[in-house]
């Protein structure tokens, strides 16, 4: 039995590991964190950059939602499992009209408000 009990925690740390909640990058763990906004054919843009401060963790995707007049940037990380992954975070969103603030993360930290 003592022989099995390896290939038994193996198999439910496997099991457990899909079930776990996405990680969202949270503003206080992204490093050197710019939001810059800018114009281009007549539309407005923010572009998000920084580092994800997390060393075992890397950029997976990025979504955006819009939410009343906002947009909400979340920022899902995965383990870092090859070299094509990194924490490096260089995100581009449009602005459209209606929008007057942007948030990054669950916690929903303003990021960018529009100038009145």
């Amino acid at each position: 039995m003592g022989k099995y009990i390896p290939v038994i925690l193996a198999f439910l740390a496997m099991a457990f590991a899909g079930c776990r909640e996405p990680v969202v990058l949270e503003y206080e763990y992204l490093l050197t964190p710019k939001v810059v906004e800018f114009h281009r054919d007549g539309n407005r843009f923010l572009k998000i950059s920084g580092h994800c401060g997390h060393s075992a963790l890397a950029v997976d995707k990025t979504v955006s939602e819009r939410k009343n007049d906002g947009v909400h940037v979340y920022v899902y990380l995965a383990l870092v499992n090859d070299e094509r992954r990194s924490g490096a975070l260089d995100h581009e969103i449009t602005i459209p009209d209606g929008v007057n603030r942007v948030f990054l993360g669950k916690k929903e930290r303003l990021i960018w408000e529009r100038k009145r």
